[in-house]
């Protein structure tokens, strides 16, 4: 934990320490639908390579699809890649 209000998580890259999802969206992020579509995908991959929960992999990728139209509307609008939202400047501390 720092003060700044990025940090960079290895493997996953920046992300704002103290944002939640719903702000982020809220302030026209986009990178957690993104995230979300990339662990659909994976889940989906995993769950056909078992051969199991035929019900689980219909309803993953019936999210997919809706998550991939709310994506490429989106990207027609703000092009691709994204800008991503500004972070919040951060508040340092006195010295």
């Amino acid at each position: 934990m720092t003060d700044a209000a990025v940090i960079y998580v290895p493997g996953i890259g920046h992300i704002g320490q103290y944002d939640s999802w719903l702000s982020m969206l809220q302030s026209g992020d986009m990178g957690i639908l993104y995230f979300f579509r990339d662990y659909y995908f994976t889940e989906i991959q995993a769950l056909q390579e078992s051969s199991e929960n035929r019900q689980r992999i219909r309803n993953l990728i019936c999210r997919l699809n809706h998550l991939n139209k709310v994506l490429s509307e989106h990207e027609k609008v703000n092009g691709f890649p994204y800008v991503p939202a500004q972070p919040a400047p951060s508040v340092g501390r006195r010295k």
